[in-house]
């Protein structure tokens, strides 16, 4: 537990990722990260194989 100013915060672990964490961040994001910050509500996965991630830096081709 976390007291500030009188104020008692007990932790929390959400359950889903997706479903309760992300909509908690995308309304809280200007407490969060600032006023002036712009909040892109956006999902990007990267898929690469390890095999062609390693080839594309290899210098001895």
């Amino acid at each position: 537990m976390l007291i500030v100013d009188g104020v008692r915060y007990k932790p929390w672990t959400p359950k889903g990722e997706e479903k309760e964490f992300h909509p908690l961040v995308k309304a809280q994001s200007k407490e969060i990260f600032g006023k002036d910050s712009i909040y892109f509500d956006v999902k990007t996965t990267l898929k690469v194989s390890v095999w062609d991630w390693i080839n594309s830096r290899c210098l001895c081709h």
